[in-house]
């Protein structure tokens, strides 16, 4: 039997929109360079180009080519019909209404990786992971939770052909078999810790919210590690105990 048809068209537009991702208006793609990356003729990239510009999900300047504004609206409604982005915000605000850290929600973006979905500031910390960054969930506490709830066998299918982690910072783990040692230990724990594994001087600890299914959404707390230390996970546990537990009872998992 054969599989589902694809449009190639669709591809090679979706392809444009993800090297797009580190462009920006001040910086960014020219055709050339897009075609370069792809493989393509710039002679059927520039339709393909013209396209998305007309759709707005592209945005054309003197430069070349940047995500356009219609990228963020869509986003936007992506995350506003997410049950968990919502009940996110409202448990938030009522269990940690003036909360002094940063707390986010993550979710996995692929079998190694996580997506922040959501955030709400703390008063003393400065923003460090925007809504949509994606990490390496072998580094990120909320990636760590996460991985910790898979059984063994789903393990083994997500790690089996990879050699090395990727690392972020010199702190990340990379090592396959070190990675499993240390989800052991959030197991036994139940949260993941990432000290300075994806930004120097910072803290984080995440929680896997409860799911019958298996779970698939994490909260996380980041801290200053200077102001904060190691004396405040134990505080910042809690916080997402209550969180995570309140949030499963209102998804009803």
């Amino acid at each position: 039997m054969s599989g589902p048809v694809r449009a190639p068209a669709v591809l090679r537009a979706m392809a444009v929109l993800e090297q797009l991702e580190g462009a920006s208006a001040r910086h960014p793609l020219s055709l050339a360079a897009l075609a370069a990356r792809l493989g393509v003729p710039k002679s059927s990239l520039l339709s393909i180009c013209n396209s998305l510009v007309d759709a707005r999900l592209v945005r054309r300047t003197e430069g070349g080519y940047s995500l356009g504004h219609r990228v963020v609206e869509l986003s936007s409604s992506y995350l506003q019909s997410l049950d968990e982005v919502h009940e996110f915000y409202s448990v938030c605000r009522a269990l940690v209404p003036d909360p002094a850290d940063t707390i986010h929600l993550a979710s996995f973006a692929g079998p190694l990786d996580i997506t922040y979905l959501a955030r709400r500031d703390g008063s003393t910390m400065p923003v460090v992971s925007p809504i949509g960054r994606s990490l390496p969930a072998s580094c990120s506490a909320t990636g760590k939770s996460l991985l910790a709830q898979l059984s063994e066998s789903e393990l083994d299918a997500r790690l089996g052909a990879v050699d090395r982690l990727p690392a972020v910072t010199e702190n990340s783990i990379t090592a396959p078999d070190e990675l499993r040692r240390h989800l052991k230990i959030v197991r036994d724990n139940g949260f993941g810790v990432d000290d300075e594994e994806t930004t120097p001087g910072l803290l984080c600890v995440g929680m896997a919210v409860p799911a019958a299914r298996g779970a698939q959404w994490a909260v996380g707390i980041t801290m200053l590690k200077a102001r904060s230390g190691h004396e405040g996970l134990p505080a910042a546990v809690d916080v997402l105990r209550s969180v995570t537990s309140e949030m499963a009872r209102r998804l009803g998992s």
